[in-house]
């Protein structure tokens, strides 16, 4: 059978990995370096013979589909191919790892999982802020001043991922924002109708019924349908769908004395007391964390990663003894992001982390690099035809 690539790595395909384990003595998922088929979407082609078998054969092969497909001997038994048993509550994206890189891997995992955390245990993900319409409840500065919304009913807006550009967002970076004319500001009030001011009301009736706000289902629902519930000033914003590599930024905004928040394209992450975000926003750069984050979310055909909040708050980062080492290096590390010079930061981050904290050699911090860049390379190379 040709099915979707996502049978590997989405939580609602668990019913059917599980039917598959359950009823075939023996699979074979072939998937491949680039989109086959002509189709947007990523595919996989599905074989097994049936039978119950209480650990099933699963050989996991990835081939070119323009050169290896036919080569495949579909009646062997596929003696060039590491065969692995997988659970069905996993996600099985890692066995597209080629075996020798991933055996490896899973050794080092083993061996350091006393030393390395996961974010849920730093505190907690979440999507951000549902508005019902962002044509409406996000404003730009021009905007703002040309309706004359008092400052007291807007709040500080991080409207895209695109907006993080470095391991913190400042004020500096919120005010660029506003010059150049981005959705900076969020309509956020908490008032009834009759204590609003005029310049607020006239906003509302006039641009509201010019977009037919209220005809939206997240606004209709609604006490007061002008008022955005749910909004939150988080510690850490986080990119929720991913091109490249996934974006970590400590919120250090703060104008007139109000942090800032997000719109639902962009997580909010709320740390536990005693987390410092500099240190957990720089740690996010080391090639563990940024192979986990491959591992725990789910790529479509167009490259994209995304992670969903509980996903992310399984995604592994090394635990840090010392926060001054990660501090020191963190103004650092965040002009190398903003130059979109990651190699770089990863490479100060791994000798920090990697060596420093988890002790591991070289060559282990090399099969976990490999890890990163062969997941990495896969789902980018799915958007190129």
């Amino acid at each position: 059978m040709v099915l979707p690539s996502k049978l590997l790595h989405v939580n609602y395909a668990k019913p059917l990995r599980k039917w598959l384990l359950k009823n075939f003595e023996s699979i074979v998922i072939i998937s491949f370096e680039k989109r086959a088929f002509s189709v947007l979407e990523d595919t996989i082609i599905l074989m097994g013979v049936k039978g119950n078998a209480k650990t099933p054969k699963v050989w996991f092969v990835t081939v070119n589909p323009e050169e290896d497909l036919l080569s495949i001997d579909v009646q062997g038994e596929f003696e060039n191919y590491t065969s692995f048993s997988p659970k069905a509550d996993e996600k099985w994206t890692k066995y597209i790892i080629p075996p020798r890189i991933l055996k490896a891997y899973l050794k080092i995992m083993e061996k350091t999982r006393d030393k390395i955390t996961t974010l849920d245990e730093l505190g907690k993900v979440t999507i951000g802020v549902v508005t019902g319409d962002n044509r409406f409840f996000t404003l730009t500065a021009q905007e703002a001043e040309r309706w004359n919304i008092e400052k007291k009913y807007l709040v500080p807006l991080i409207s895209r991922a695109e907006h993080i550009q470095g391991t913190k967002t400042t004020n500096n970076d919120w005010r660029l924002l506003c010059k150049l004319g981005q959705k900076c500001h969020l309509l956020y009030i908490t008032e009834p109708w009759e204590r609003l001011s005029q310049s607020v009301r006239d906003y509302l009736k006039v641009r509201g019924e010019e977009l037919k706000v209220k005809e939206r289902y997240k606004v209709r629902i609604r006490k007061r349908w002008y008022e955005v519930p749910g909004v939150r000033f988080p510690d850490v914003f986080m990119s929720y769908m991913i091109h490249d590599v996934p974006k970590a930024s400590a919120n250090e905004i703060k104008i007139d004395n109000k942090k800032a928040t997000s719109t639902n394209t962009v997580h909010q992450v709320f740390l536990r007391e005693n987390v410092e975000p500099t240190v957990v926003v720089t740690s996010f750069y080391n090639s563990l964390t940024l192979a986990s984050f491959e591992l725990n979310g789910r790529f479509y055909g167009g490259g994209v990663l995304k992670i969903e909040p509980r996903e992310a708050e399984r995604v592994v980062l090394p635990c840090v003894k010392d926060n001054q080492d990660i501090i020191n290096v963190s103004g650092k590390v965040d002009s190398l992001i903003r130059k979109r010079r990651v190699t770089d930061a990863v490479e100060i981050l791994n000798e920090i982390l990697l060596e420093g904290e988890l002790g591991l050699h070289r060559d282990e911090i090399e099969t976990i690099t490999e890890v990163w860049e062969h997941l990495r390379k896969n789902r980018l190379e799915k958007s190129r035809r």
